[in-house]
C-alpha cells in the first residue's frame, strides 16, 4: 500500500514539473493577458450607475372621504384600495413615459468625444448643436456620423462621404439628407479634436434607455420603489431618472383630477334638472296656497299629522333613494364602455357603490393601456369585456335595489292610506297641499345633497397630489459597473494560465509518441540501458573523448552493457548488435558513440555495418565502399582485407557494409556469416554491429543468434507507443538475446531522463539548466 501511494505521488510530481517547466509559456501568457486587459479596460466605455427611491403613496390619501371624514358619517364619497404597486412599475417601465423624457432631454442625439484611450460621451456644456433633417425614408434609421476640428474647420465623414473645410453652422447635403452642426459658445469649453455623433430614432432611442432602466421593490412589506439607470453619463442619467417621476407625477395627478372632474360635471348638470323641478314645485305650492286662500295649513292640521311626521320622513328618503337610483340606471345605460361612473352618490346598495368603484379603476387602467397597447392585445381584451360584464352587474343591482324601494314606496302609501282614513274631516285642500308639499321637500334634499357632493368633489380637485414622494433625488455618482476592472484582470490572469495550459495538455493527449522512460516502463518489461540527450553538434568522430553530455549518457550506457554482460566468460568476445523498430531513430549514431566509448578504454573494437538495405555508418565516418558485402560474394579475399583501422585510435576498426545488394536475406543466411562472426571473436573484446529495423525487414533476426546482446535503440518523439508492441513481443518470445532499450534524442529541457548529470566538470556551464527549473524540480522533490 505504501509503495502505491509512493507512486501516485511520483507520478504527481512528475505531472507537476511537466508543465512548470514550461513556466515561460504561462508568464508570456499572464503578461499578454494582462497587457490585453489592460488596454481593454482603458479603451471600454465606462457604465455608471445611478439611483433613486420613490414612496408610491396609497390611494386613501388622496381620496375625498379622508379630506372630508370631518363633515361626512358612513364613509368616504370617492374611497379607494391600494394602488396595485406591479401596475405602477409597469406604467414606470411604458414606452409613453419614456418617449417623454427623450424628448424632454432630447436623448435621440448622442455625442461623444474620441480620445487615445476610448471615447466619453458629452451631456452637460455640450458645445454642438447639431441638426440632420433627414429623408422620408431614412428618419427610421440610425445614422452615425464623426467630424474632425483643424483650425476652427470641420472634416465630416457621413457613411462614405466626406466634407472637409466645413464652418459651424453651414448646412451639408448628405446622401441622407442635410447635416447642420453649429457651436455654442461655453466659457472655459476646451474641444477635443474628433467627436462621434449617433443620432437614432426615438423609438430606437427609447428603446435602449428602456434596456437600461430597472424599477425594483425594496422591500415586499413596503411601497418604496428604487429605480436605476445604467449610463456612460452619469450626469445624464441623473436628470434622466429626476425628469422620469416628474413626467410620472404628472400623468397620475391627470388620472385623478380625471375622475373628479367627470363626476363634477355629472353632479352640475343633475343639478341644473333638480333646480328646474324644484322651482316648478315652488310654482305650484305658491299658486295652490293663493287659490285655496292657506297662509298656515301646518299650523291648522298639527294635531292631525304628528302620527304622520316619521312616516313622512321615510317616504322623503324612499323617493330621494328611488330617483337617484333611476338617475344612475339611466346613466349608465346611456353611457359608452369607457365613460366613468359617478361614485358616493348611491350609498343605499353597499355591493353597487363597491362595484362602481372597481369599473372606474379597471376604465383608468384600459385608458393607460391603450397609450402603448392596441385593442387586439389580449390583455385588452380581457380588461374590457371585465368593464362591460361589471357595468351589467352594476345594472342588475340597482335594478333589484330599485325594485325594493319601490316595494317599501307601496308599504308607505298603504300606511299613510289608513292615517289619512282617520283625517275624512280634514278639507280635501289640506291633503292636496301635503301632496304638493312632499314633493317640494324631496326636491329639497335632493338639490342639498348634490350641492354638498359637488363641493366635495371641488375640494377634491384642489387636493389633489402626486402618487410618488421622491425619497432621494437621483444624483450624478461614480459608481462604475462596466468595465470591472479587477474581475477583467482577475479573469485575464486566468486566461493566462489556464490557456497555455490547455495547448500543452491537449498536445499530451493528442501526442501517441514515445517520450520517456516513464512510457517505456509503462508499455514493456524490457531492461532500460539509458537515455541519450539531443545533440546540439553534429556528430565527429574526433572529438568522442569530450565531456559532453551525449557521451556522458554513452558512458553510463556503456557501463550498463557491461553490467549485463559480466557473466559471459571473460575471453570470449562480445558480440553487441543495435537495432531499432523503424528507420530514422539513430541506432546507428548509437552504435558508432558506444563503440567509441568502449574503444576509448583500451579495448579492441570492431564497428561492423550489417544494415545491408540502407547502410549509413558511411555518414558518420569516413570508410571505402567496398565491405561485408563483398566479402560474402567475392570470396577470394580474407574478411581482414575489408576492415578499415580508424587515425587517432589504436585498436578500433570498421567493417563497411559494402555494396547493396540485391538479395540481402539470402546473404545473411549463408553460412560464412556465423564463421565470420566466430572468426572475429578470436581478434576483438567488442564487436558492435549496426543492423537493419526490425519491423520493416527481417534481416536482424535472421543473424540475432551470433549476437550476445541486443541495444533496441528508441528515439523520443519519433517512434509511436503503439510501436512498442513489436520490440515487447520479441522479448516475450526471447527472438533477440539480452535485449534492452536505449532511448535516443531525449530533450531533457523538459525534465525527461537524467541529462541534468551529464555535464558535469568541462562542459557543465553549456548544460547547466535554467535556477528556476532547477529551484522547481527541487521544490517537488
Amino acid at each position: 500500500m505504501e509503495g502505491i501511494i509512493k507512486e501516485q505521488e511520483v507520478n504527481l510530481k512528475d505531472e507537476v514539473f511537466r508543465y512548470l517547466v514550461h513556466w515561460r509559456w504561462f508568464v508570456i501568457g499572464v503578461l499578454l493577458s494582462l497587457a490585453l486587459a489592460f488596454i481593454y479596460v482603458k479603451k471600454a466605455t465606462r457604465i455608471y450607475s445611478v439611483e433613486s427611491k420613490i414612496l408610491l403613496k396609497e390611494d386613501s390619501k388622496n381620496d375625498l372621504s379622508s379630506k372630508l371624514s370631518a363633515f361626512t358619517e358612513g364613509g368616504g364619497f370617492l374611497g379607494g384600495s391600494d394602488r396595485n404597486i406591479e401596475n405602477e412599475i409597469e406604467i414606470l417601465k411604458s414606452r409613453t413615459l419614456h418617449e417623454k423624457v427623450v424628448d424632454s432631454l432630447k436623448a435621440s442625439v448622442e455625442i461623444w468625444s474620441q480620445g487615445r484611450l476610448g471615447e466619453s460621451f458629452i451631456y452637460i456644456d455640450n458645445p454642438f448643436d447639431i441638426i440632420y433633417s433627414l429623408k422620408e425614408e431614412e428618419r427610421n434609421k440610425v445614422q452615425n456620423l464623426s467630424f474632425l476640428i483643424e483650425n476652427n474647420k470641420l472634416t465630416i465623414n457621413v457613411n462614405d462621404e466626406s466634407f472637409t473645410n466645413v464652418n459651424y453652422g453651414q448646412p451639408v447635403t448628405t446622401e441622407n439628407g442635410i447635416l447642420t452642426i453649429s457651436k455654442v459658445h461655453i466659457k472655459n469649453k476646451k474641444l477635443h479634436d474628433k467627436y462621434r455623433v449617433v443620432i437614432k430614432p426615438r423609438l430606437k432611442a427609447v428603446e435602449d434607455l428602456q434596456k437600461s432602466f430597472e424599477t425594483t421593490l425594496t422591500n415586499k412589506q413596503s411601497s418604496v420603489l428604487q429605480l436605476n439607470l445604467k449610463h456612460p453619463n452619469p450626469d445624464f442619467a441623473a436628470d434622466y431618472l429626476n425628469t422620469l417621476v416628474y413626467f410620472y407625477n404628472r400623468q397620475s395627478v391627470a388620472d385623478q383630477r380625471f375622475v373628479s372632474e367627470s363626476t363634477s360635471r355629472f353632479i352640475s348638470n343633475r343639478l341644473d334638472i333638480i333646480a328646474e323641478e324644484l322651482g316648478d314645485v315652488e310654482k305650484n305650492v305658491e299658486r295652490y296656497k293663493e287659490s285655496n286662500r292657506i297662509a298656515d295649513v301646518e299650523s291648522e292640521v298639527k294635531s292631525y299629522i304628528s302620527n304622520l311626521s316619521s312616516l313622512d320622513q321615510e317616504a322623503i328618503r324612499n323617493e330621494a333613494q328611488i330617483s337617484i337610483a333611476k338617475d344612475l340606471i339611466g346613466h349608465i345605460a346611456r353611457s359608452k364602455s369607457d365613460d366613468l361612473i359617478p361614485n358616493g352618490i348611491f350609498t343605499g346598495e353597499p355591493a353597487a357603490e363597491s362595484m362602481i368603484n372597481e369599473v372606474n379603476s379597471l376604465i383608468l387602467d384600459k385608458q393607460r393601456m391603450s397609450l402603448s397597447s392596441t385593442t387586439e392585445n389580449p390583455n385588452y381584451i380581457i380588461l374590457d369585456n371585465r368593464i362591460k360584464e361589471l357595468k351589467s352587474n352594476i345594472l342588475q343591482s340597482l335594478h333589484s335595489h330599485l325594485n325594493s324601494l319601490q316595494i317599501v314606496r307601496n308599504n308607505l302609501k298603504r300606511q299613510e292610506g289608513e292615517l289619512q282614513s282617520k283625517l275624512g274631516r280634514v278639507p280635501q285642500q289640506e291633503r292636496e297641499f301635503r301632496i304638493i308639499d312632499r314633493q317640494q321637500k324631496v326636491k329639497e334634499a335632493l338639490y342639498l345633497f348634490l350641492l354638498q357632493k359637488r363641493e366635495e368633489t371641488n375640494i377634491t380637485l384642489a387636493a389633489t397630489e402626486s402618487n410618488a414622494k421622491i425619497i432621494d433625488k437621483a444624483i450624478p455618482t461614480e459608481k462604475l459597473v462596466s468595465p470591472k476592472s479587477m474581475i477583467i484582470l482577475l479573469v485575464a490572469i486566468v486566461l493566462g494560465v489556464t490557456i497555455p495550459f490547455a495547448i500543452l495538455y491537449l498536445k499530451n493527449i493528442l501526442d501517441d509518441k514515445v517520450q520517456d522512460r516513464k512510457d517505456l516502463d509503462k508499455f514493456t518489461e524490457i531492461p532500460f540501458l539509458g537515455d541519450i540527450p539531443h545533440a546540439v553538434e553534429p556528430f565527429d568522430i574526433n572529438k568522442l573523448n569530450s565531456r559532453s553530455s551525449v557521451l556522458e549518457a554513452v558512458r553510463i550506457i556503456r557501463t550498463n552493457i557491461d553490467f549485463i554482460l559480466s557473466m559471459l566468460p571473460k575471453d570470449r568476445a562480445k558480440v553487441i548488435f543495435t537495432t531499432s523498430t523503424i528507420p530514422g531513430e539513430g541506432k546507428t549514431h548509437t552504435c558508432v558513440n558506444l563503440a567509441t566509448a568502449v574503444a576509448l578504454t583500451g579495448k579492441r573494437v570492431l564497428l561492423m555495418g550489417m544494415d545491408l538495405r540502407n547502410p549509413k555508418l558511411k555518414e558518420h565516418i569516413p570508410m571505402p565502399v567496398r565491405g561485408f558485402t563483398n566479402y560474402l560474394t567475392e570470396g577470394d579475399k580474407p574478411i581482414e582485407d575489408y576492415i578499415v583501422s580508424l587515425n587517432n585510435f589504436i585498436q578500433f576498426d570498421v567493417l563497411p557494409a559494402g555494396n547493396i545488394p540485391p538479395n540481402p536475406v539470402e546473404l545473411l543466411l549463408n553460412e560464412k556469416v556465423t564463421q565470420t562472426f566466430e572468426h572475429l571473436r578470436e581478434s576483438y573484446d567488442y564487436i558492435f554491429v549496426d543492423t537493419a529495423p526490425v519491423a520493416p525487414v527481417t534481416d536482424t533476426l535472421l543473424i540475432s543468434s551470433n549476437a550476445d546482446m541486443v541495444v533496441y535503440v528508441v528515439r523520443a518523439n519519433k517512434l509511436e507507443r503503439r510501436l512498442l508492441d513489436v520490440p515487447r513481443n520479441f522479448f516475450t518470445q526471447n527472438k533477440l538475446p539480452r535485449m534492452a532499450f536505449a532511448l535516443n534524442d531525449v530533450n531533457t529541457s523538459k525534465g525527461y531522463g537524467y541529462g541534468y548529470a551529464y555535464g558535469y566538470g568541462v562542459d557543465k556551464p553549456k548544460e547547466k539548466k535554467s535556477s528556476l527549473e532547477t529551484n522547481l524540480r527541487n521544490l517537488i522533490d
